[in-house]
């Protein structure tokens, strides 16, 4: 699954579309909010719009990436890195319609980059390709969709 595939993307951006502002989440503390501002700080680092501190090392960009972005379920309960924690550096919430419209513009704007756009790295993955940033944007958001029921 890739963001960057048309009918994964039209897929994601209709159960985006349908995510209720009040839904409770099935683990985690986040709210529907904060959970769209946290995906677009996503979207952000990939972009270079949200610097990120480099806390990659060998073994999260050689045996943990690959496991994440191809292989493994996105894991639950995992701290993310400062600058997407909602309790820490990330984007603070507004109010939700504002929020999750932010989010399908980073969406439109992540695939509308050309082929050769040169992404910016993940803060914990290092350097990644435009077909990992896909993966990795497609199964985050699923991830998170799925833990508001959607």
């Amino acid at each position: 699954m890739t963001i960057f595939d048309p009918q994964k993307r039209a897929g994601l951006e209709n159960r985006l579309k349908s995510l209720a502002a009040d839904a409770s989440p099935k683990w985690g503390r986040m709210n529907t909010q904060q959970m769209c501002c946290h995906l677009s700080d996503g979207f952000r680092m990939a972009l270079g719009e949200k610097p990120t501190a480099d806390t990659s090392n060998f073994f999260f960009r050689t045996v943990l990436r690959p496991l994440v972005v191809h292989v493994l379920p996105f894991p639950k309960n995992v701290p993310t890195i400062p600058e997407l924690n909602q309790d820490k550096l990330g984007t603070p919430a507004t109010d939700f319609e504002s929020d999750r419209e932010t989010l399908l513009g980073y969406v439109e704007k992540l695939c509308s980059c050309d082929e050769d756009f040169k992404f910016s790295p993940h803060g914990k993955f290092g350097p990644m390709s435009r077909k990992e940033w896909g993966i990795l944007a497609a199964k985050h958001i699923d991830h998170h969709l799925k833990q508001f029921g959607v």
